[in-house]
């Protein structure tokens, strides 16, 4: 068990560069990771209200259909799926494909101990997420439905447990992905899209309930079969936890860690084979010299291709910085089919069409608060950062070409899905410009602000792609603050409907535009200073 906890905790220790943040004897380091961890802990509070808010929203309107029991279901459900989509791209990299793998193998402990580390941290990092979920829908709950006592005890077990079969799941689909992908030539594009085709199936098949001829007296059942559809243990959570049936709660932890402690052994078992198969390269064509003919390119565009290229070797950079994007892509694609009239009419709702189309602006740059590919780029660097403060060419080309990476990414998603929303939701003057309008500009905010956290909180001595792309100090405070900065005009909307949301949008619209010009007269000023003095 010592062994376990020391591997676990040596991960720990590696992410977000907590080790070095620990140990570091500079002063100006000192206080800049206190500054880094008074704000991580505002913005995960400030995350954690709005989840609230969102519960009490929820919470209202399940209560105005008797169906407020099925809210810490539907949290759950959420939370589960949103765990099981983010971990199928964390495989690579956390359980298998580390770069210290020849150095933890030699280690004298048990293979099975390695794999259950592995494992561990995959579920450290996804109970975070789920604590921020899950307890503010418990406690809208408990002031709402005043349950028994025993509820509380249950929720709080169950809380643990979550994660469990999620993670379990998407790691087997994972695997499955990375060992066909694995065969091919052109095996990080297949890995791409096996993996974003398997994120749109879960999202697909979690939202197909047939809705036809239900009405507003049996809404319940449809949400039922709804959040069954999501995922189909939180059938056993709601009548385990919420509705307090013993053998329900039972049969909800043991599945829960019954499959995760078989699935861990087995993987245990199959460790360095499958490490092997995953690992394999495959045979590619033989060079010859001059039969690709080299053309002449200007600094810029040779940094630009490089980025590029950089971006798409790595199907875990991809998917995560392209997760908003291809989020984006399905909702509007899907609001061709499902017109919010017709969802309107079905939960009698009228309004229901005007109220997305005035929200739609804000709504479609949730997405691209989560798209930035700046925000791990100059992590990704690693012990290569030495070419780009070598390199002939001035900071400001550095920084060109890995914004140009990220606006390459989102700018035509905004144009596309723009497009699209605005014949779904039939939107007049003002919301069809807001609609590429203020996506456009959290695009270009999101590019700024990551590259300058990045540059300020860099991750240069990893182990593994996985950790400065999903576990490092600057990705976590991009994302918080992208997700902050949309999410509090979104809850104003929401929350004061008597609020104009053009005038909220417009607002925001103008303040992405100064904070932007501000961050670029930043980085003009500073930006090659700091470049220069990273060291890997």
């Amino acid at each position: 068990m010592s062994k376990l906890w020391s591997l676990t905790r040596l991960q720990l220790l590696g992410w977000f560069g907590l080790n070095k943040a620990l140990h570091t004897k500079i002063p100006g380091q000192r206080r800049k990771n206190l500054f880094t961890a008074v704000g991580a802990i505002f913005l995960i509070l400030y995350f954690t209200g709005i989840s609230y808010v969102y519960s009490d929203q929820v919470g209202k309107a399940f209560e105005t259909v008797e169906a407020l029991p099925l809210l810490p279901g539907l949290m759950m459900a959420t939370a589960s799926l949103v765990t099981l989509m983010t971990t199928i791209y964390k495989v690579n990299g956390t359980l298998f494909n580390f770069r210290d793998y020849d150095m933890i193998m030699a280690l004298p402990v048990k293979t099975a101990v390695v794999v259950a580390s592995r494992m561990m941290a995959l579920y450290l990092l996804n109970i975070g997420f789920v604590l921020m979920v899950m307890v503010p829908a418990g406690v809208v709950y408990g002031l709402r439905a005043q349950p028994e006592p025993l509820f509380y005890g249950r929720f709080a077990v169950s809380l643990l447990m979550i994660p469990f079969v999620p993670i379990v799941a998407a790691t087997a689909i994972g695997i499955l992905i990375h060992l066909v992908s694995a065969k091919f030539r052109y095996k990080n594009l297949l890995n791409i899209l096996l993996s974003a085709a398997a994120v749109l199936a879960f999202m697909a098949g979690s939202s197909s309930f047939n809705a036809e001829g239900v009405n507003i007296a049996d809404i319940t059942g449809a949400l039922t079969g709804l959040i069954n559809n999501i995922y189909p243990l939180a059938g056993f959570y709601v009548n385990g936890v919420v509705l307090g049936q013993t053998t329900a709660f039972l049969a909800y932890l043991l599945l829960s860690l019954g499959v995760f402690a078989a699935f861990a052994a087995l993987v245990g078992y199959r460790f360095k084979r499958i490490h092997t198969r995953l690992t394999a390269a495959s045979t590619r064509r033989r060079f010859v010299m001059g039969a690709h003919p080299q053309e002449g390119s200007t600094p810029l565009r040779a940094m630009y291709a490089r980025e590029l290229r950089r971006y798409f070797a790595s199907p875990i950079y991809v998917l995560n910085t392209a997760f908003g994007v291809i989020l984006f892509t399905a909702m509007s694609v899907a609001l061709m089919f499902f017109r919010p009239e017709s969802i309107g009419q079905l939960l009698e709702m009228p309004f229901f069409a005007d109220y997305i189309s005035r929200m739609a602006p804000l709504m479609a740059s949730t997405f691209m608060a989560l798209s930035s590919t700046t925000a791990c780029a100059i992590s990704l660097e690693g012990k290569a950062l030495w070419i780009a403060k070598s390199a002939p060419v001035k900071a400001m080309t550095v920084f060109h070409s890995k914004l140009g990476v990220n606006l390459t990414v989102t700018l035509p998603a905004v144009l596309v899905n723009g497009l699209l929303l605005m014949g779904a939701l039939k939107t007049g003057p003002a919301d069809s410009l807001l609609l590429l309008t203020l996506p456009a500009a959290y695009a270009v905010f999101m590019s700024l602000a990551g590259l300058v956290i990045n540059l300020r909180y860099p991750f240069l001595d990893w182990m593994s792609e996985t950790q400065p792309v999903k576990q490092s100090a600057s990705t976590l405070i991009t994302l918080l603050v992208g997700m902050g900065s949309v999410a509090g005009p979104l809850t104003l909307v929401i929350k004061y409907p008597q609020l104009n949301a053009h005038l909220v949008s417009f607002g925001v619209l103008m303040l992405l535009i100064i904070l932007s010009a501000g961050l670029y007269a930043y980085l003009a000023a500073r930006g090659e200073k700091l470049l220069k003095s990273l060291e890997s």
